[in-house]
């Protein structure tokens, strides 16, 4: 590659960052259209009491709310091509209301660049912004987040999913993105900037085949937190992808896929979430077994650990099996490997009690500071407090989750397939995390309990690179005997 063309290529990439981190300018030419509101496509508004009846409301079939979406796409020189679907604008008053927005992406109205059979992503954000669709020349709106408004999640899927349901192994050659309520940045009020996955500006990228492109579709759950009746608020609702020349992956950019890791959950719950105690501390292990050879990269933008953070203590990844990590006991299993155990069941009086005694027999296998530690990676609870009235009708500052701190062991880290990781995680009442009364809750909860995710996402690069794909793997707790199918299952990534 010439020197002028690759100075091109990186002043693409720079406006390409520029894009997905600011979205200061709507991109041109823009069509705008109302959402089809036939089938699965469509925007569907609930109040609260509406989403406690959730699944008999989907069964009565509720209707879809109309609503225009904006699609805008620009062209850098030889390298990129970004596209941004803008849907809104949104009204809203509070009261925990739920917005679910699913559409279909029109693929064949998409640019493509110089290789029409395959696509390489470079970057991605899924992003709120004040007022209503930006129309040509004009500034987007200012960037929102939590709070006022909870984002439940974004899923953009392009071409479906694979899983496989025996040993909870799943891989696939197409994609899928994630945002989640925990993904601002950790501690800090705003923390916008970690909702921008730019790939390219770490010198990565991910492929995928276009023969899977016209599946893609984009489903999210969005709630306005503030208290019922407040004044209406207008927003709207932004997701950018950016696409590289697939020529730029090998001699500029590296290719990697994402692997994510997580415990199975109960059925019929509103989330695909697993049981840990309510109002006392609790645990939850297994083991899990890395399905490639390669390089799991560890950069704090790429990694990340999801949970719900009111009731999230602390995870290790801890290279090796439970049973060297003297895990294996039957005071640490899990009564059906969907369910965490009540700490104090297991002998100890609280999380802080179990961990300094695991590290006292065992300080390589459970502290990271420990000569020639075991642990991988760790991940704490983080959350922002903010002090906004009109937020809460109180005055009294609430804690908001905020992604989780991730520290890792090292730049990177090596595994062989097959190789046996534990993850063992930590849950209780969070004391400083007052928070919104019923974040999670729905009337599908076990009285008692909380619902809880606690996953793993990492981006890696594989020796093989017939291998490397998308991989989401579920692993049942430790427990005395098998899954338990009768109340456990593999959750959706």
């Amino acid at each position: 590659m010439s020197t002028g063309l690759l100075a091109a290529v990186l002043g693409a990439t720079e406006r390409a960052a520029h894009v997905l981190s600011s979205q200061a300018q709507p991109l041109s030419p823009c069509t705008t259209r109302p959402l089809f509101q036939g089938g699965r496509d469509g925007v569907w508004r609930m109040d609260d009491q509406m989403f406690q009846e959730y699944n008999e409301v989907r069964q009565m079939g509720e209707a879809w709310t109309g609503i225009n979406i904006t699609t805008c796409r620009g062209e850098g020189p030889q390298a990129h091509g970004t596209t941004s679907w803008m849907l809104g604008p949104f009204v809203s008053h509070g009261g925990y209301d739920w917005w679910e927005i699913d559409f279909e992406i029109p693929w064949e109205h998409e640019m493509l660049t110089t290789a029409p059979h395959k696509r390489v992503v470079g970057g991605y954000s899924f992003t709120f912004h004040e007022g209503s669709v930006p129309t040509a020349g004009q500034p987007a709106g200012r960037m929102i987040g939590l709070p006022p408004l909870h984002h439940h999640h974004t899923t953009f899927i392009v071409g479906g999913t694979e899983r496989t349901t025996g040993n909870c192994h799943g891989g696939s050659q197409h994609l899928s993105f994630l945002g989640q309520s925990d993904g601002q940045c950790s501690g800090e009020e705003t923390g916008y900037s970690c909702l921008n996955m730019n790939f390219t500006e770490l010198g990565y990228a991910i492929e995928t085949t276009a023969h899977a492109l016209p599946e893609s579709r984009v489903g999210a759950h969005v709630n306005d937190m503030r208290p019922a009746n407040s004044p209406a608020f207008h927003w709207y609702y932004n997701v950018t992808m950016t696409f590289v020349d697939p020529y730029l992956v090998g001699p500029y950019l590296t290719s990697i896929a994402e692997y994510s890791t997580s415990y199975p959950v109960k059925l019929d719950t509103q989330f695909r979430t697993f049981d840990v105690p309510a109002s006392e501390d609790g645990f939850a292990i297994y083991e899990g077994r890395w399905p490639f050879t390669g390089d799991v990269l560890t950069d704090t933008i790429l990694t990340k650990h999801h949970a719900h953070v009111g009731h999230f203590h602390f995870n290790l990844l801890i290279a090796g099996s439970a049973r060297e990590l003297g895990l294996d006991r039957e005071q640490f299993f899990s009564r059906s490997g969907c369910d965490a155990v009540a700490t104090r069941h297991a002998g100890y009086s609280s999380n802080l009690d179990m961990l300094a005694k695991l590290i006292e027999r065992c300080p390589r296998c459970f502290s990271m500071t420990a000569a020639n530690s075991r642990v991988l990676c760790a991940a704490n609870a983080s959350a922002a407090e903010v002090h906004d009235r009109s937020l809460t009708n109180t005055d009294q500052p609430y804690r908001y989750n905020r992604r989780a701190a991730v520290r890792c062991n090292g730049n990177g880290f090596r595994v062989r397939e097959n190789a046996v990781y534990t993850s063992l995680s930590f849950f209780g009442v969070q004391p400083t995390f007052p928070g919104p009364a019923h974040l999670y809750e729905s009337g599908m909860n076990t009285p008692g309990f909380y619902p809880m995710h606690s996953t793993w996402s990492f981006f890696y690069k594989a020796d093989n690179i017939t291998a490397q794909v998308k991989r989401d793997n579920t692993f049942p707790m430790v427990s005395g005997g098998r899954l338990d199918e009768s109340r456990c299952t593999s959750p959706d990534f």
